[in-house]
């Protein structure tokens, strides 16, 4: 089975309060292309996917650095699957959910629930802890001779 491949995805949206200008200039720095580029990736309206193939661990780094120069960046897993790639989405980009009917009062079920053994009493499981609890804390207390609260 090989590793699980990522990429990774900016928004095109920035962080509040982060400016096209100076995200592209940190961007330009940080991984050394011309300014003109970097602005043109910061300053795109839609999603831009920026890098792929890559380790989970380098993937998530790389979308820490480029959520600390001020963009909003999601990841997209690729499982392989014999020689074809499924591709999954971590956090998928800004998709509405498809819109459906609530159940109609035919059509909702209730699923019948017996409550009535119910109870909020502690398990014998649980009270035997809780009694041997107690024991080690006495013991502890004599071994140390202060008074331990429970």
């Amino acid at each position: 089975m090989g590793a699980e491949q990522f990429k990774v995805f900016f928004t095109g949206q920035l962080i509040d309060g982060a400016t096209h200008k100076k995200v592209a200039i940190r961007f330009a720095q940080t991984f050394k292309v011309p300014i003109d580029k970097a602005y043109q990736i910061v300053s795109a309206p839609k999603q831009v996917l920026l890098k792929s193939s890559l380790s989970h661990a380098k993937a998530y780094q790389m979308k820490l650095v480029l959520e600390r120069l001020g963009m909003q960046v999601w990841l997209q897993r690729m499982k392989c699957i014999g020689t074809q790639r499924a591709v999954t989405s971590e956090k998928p980009p800004t998709q509405k959910p498809p819109t459906q009917k609530p159940p109609t009062q035919k059509e909702h079920k209730a699923i019948p629930t017996e409550t009535s053994n119910w109870s909020l009493e502690p398990l014998d499981d649980e009270i035997r802890q809780k009694n041997a609890e107690g024991v080690e804390l006495q013991n502890l207390s004599q071994v140390v001779g202060k008074d331990i609260k429970k």
